[in-house]
């Protein structure tokens, strides 16, 4: 399961990653979380943060230090050298226990797993996040929808082949939901409809294949152009003779105010075109 950070550029979907794992710290019951934080040593730690852990009567401090990649490629080994650097200053000015946490949100490539797999049997204070660990995490911490759940949601709202979903984040969390046929939805993390987020679809764009559909509108539409055939069917079985569209339409509205049902001109104009019956202008 992927997880995308969205932003209009490179330097806001790194400002939103830095913030989605500020919230992530602070669930965790980190404190003292600083962004940006430069060092004495003149290095830039992304994240810093603190945790108090006891032990017997005491209570230790446990540091951490996170650097956050939204690349859209794996991250490299210069990047990964440029961290473990950062971590090596560190850990020589203190005396105290610090962690060390690389979120990475396309994971990294085969020389930095490498490295990594060696400096674990090492250093037990280093960790590699990707994407998919991110999901696995937010699912724990936000107590999100699971998915079977979430599919059988989407599927009382549309036939739609689901080929996969992903976990967006972009201020707070959303679904993403790619359908077979070139279409793809969003919807807020417990599963129910988006408010209308025209920023949003189009940074989603960047990710996801095929054209924005909003399943939960469309099943809405679909049910009350549904509902509306079926007074158009009545009204034209009560009617023994041809009728004219305008006293068609003039009945149609009647029949709706007395079922106290809103007028959609629209849906009203796709009922009539879905109906096979020939109708005298």
């Amino acid at each position: 399961m992927k997880t995308y950070v969205l932003g209009s550029s490179p330097q806001e979907k790194g400002q939103q990653l830095e913030n989605l794992t500020e919230k992530i710290l602070e669930l965790l019951e980190y404190k003292k979380i600083a962004k940006r934080n430069i060092s004495t040593g003149g290095h830039e730690i992304d994240l810093r943060a603190v945790k108090e852990q006891e032990i017997i009567n005491t209570k230790k401090q446990i540091h951490l230090i996170c650097e956050c990649k939204a690349h859209v490629k794996p991250t490299n080994t210069t990047d990964w050298l440029k961290f473990l650097g950062k971590l090596y200053l560190e850990e020589s000015k203190t005396q105290e226990d610090i962690n060390a946490c690389f979120i990475s949100l396309y994971g990294v490539n085969g020389n930095v797993s490498g490295s990594y797999e060696d400096l674990k049997n090492k250093k037990k204070n280093i960790e590699i996040i990707t994407g998919e660990d991110l999901f696995l995490l937010l699912s724990k911490l936000y107590n999100l929808i699971d998915l079977n759940t979430l599919k059988t949601n989407i599927n009382k709202y549309t036939n739609n082949y689901i080929l996969n979903i992903s976990m967006v984040y972009y201020n707070k969390l959303y679904w993403l939901i790619e359908f077979s046929n070139d279409l793809f939805t969003v919807l807020e993390s417990d599963g129910s409809d988006i408010q209308s987020n025209d920023n949003l679809i189009e940074m989603v764009k960047d990710f996801a294949n095929g054209k924005f559909t909003n399943v939960i509108q469309e099943k809405e539409k679909n049910d009350i152009i549904e509902l509306y055939e079926k007074f158009i069917l009545l009204i034209l079985m009560e009617t023994n003779e041809q009728i004219t569209k305008t006293t068609l339409t003039s009945k149609f509205i009647e029949h709706l105010k007395n079922s106290n049902i809103e007028y959609h001109q629209n849906h009203f104009q796709v009922s009539l075109k879905n109906i096979i019956i020939i109708v005298h202008l």
